[in-house]
């Protein structure tokens, strides 16, 4: 990616499970995953151009919203470098 591209996730879920991770398997819950390329994406039918696009570092990723993660996901989260601002600092604790 370009030095100063940057990824703005606004949702109330953090969408990078992997396979090995998702407590569902639904690949709708992997974008993340997949920009990060914690997935290859040539193994999925339809994510194949992917392979080709810069690949997302955590530096340039920040969230805004969590309030639902994955308990596999917390632990790399909170030591990624990603910026994360989940909705009980937003909201004061309502969501």
């Amino acid at each position: 990616m370009y030095i100063y591209t940057g990824v703005i996730w606004v949702d109330a879920h953090a969408d990078i499970n992997t396979p090995d991770v998702s407590e569902s398997g639904n690949i709708h819950g992997m974008p993340v995953a997949f920009l990060m390329r914690l997935i290859d994406p040539r193994k999925y039918p339809g994510w194949e151009w992917m392979a080709s696009t810069p690949v997302l570092r955590p530096q340039q990723l920040v969230y805004i919203g969590l309030r639902d993660v994955d308990a596999g996901l917390s632990l790399s989260l909170s030591l990624s470098p990603s910026c994360l601002l989940v909705c009980s600092l937003l909201w004061g604790g309502y969501d």
